[in-house]
């Protein structure tokens, strides 16, 4: 008589249950409820978030972009209302694309003289 052998799921949940804690899940849901930006990067931020529905179990998109737009500041929160995005209806790419847009405006030294147009556009041309 043939014993019957495992599935690949069932191969890897006992692999992780060997190798993690048996609260590690509880553990991460935890960290998960908690989770906020800080002072991570948006790409940072999203990574670790993303890692964590992972090994939590993935909620829908919904869940995910809610966690991830009450997860970010304040200011942050704001900027993406003022693009006429929200928690309800956006979708996670779009947020993310904003944010960082929101995040390289907020690493600009507003001490430095703007460049002009002819100090961006210069080009040099072989030859000419």
């Amino acid at each position: 008589m043939k014993s019957k052998k495992p599935s690949l799921s069932s191969f890897f949940k006992g692999l992780f249950n060997h190798c993690f804690p048996v609260d590690f899940r509880n553990k991460q849901c935890q960290k998960l409820d908690n989770f906020a930006q800080g002072n991570k990067s948006v790409r940072d931020y999203a990574s670790e978030l993303t890692e964590l529905f992972t090994i939590v179990g993935t909620p829908g998109e919904r869940e995910q972009v809610t966690k991830l737009w009450y997860g970010f500041a304040e200011s942050i929160q704001k900027a993406l209302y003022a693009t006429k995005l929200n928690p309800e209806t956006s979708q996670w790419k779009k947020v993310i694309r904003e944010v960082k847009y929101h995040e390289l405006a907020e690493r600009v030294d507003l001490n430095d003289d703007p460049p002009t147009q002819s100090s961006s556009l210069k080009f040099h041309r072989h030859g000419h």
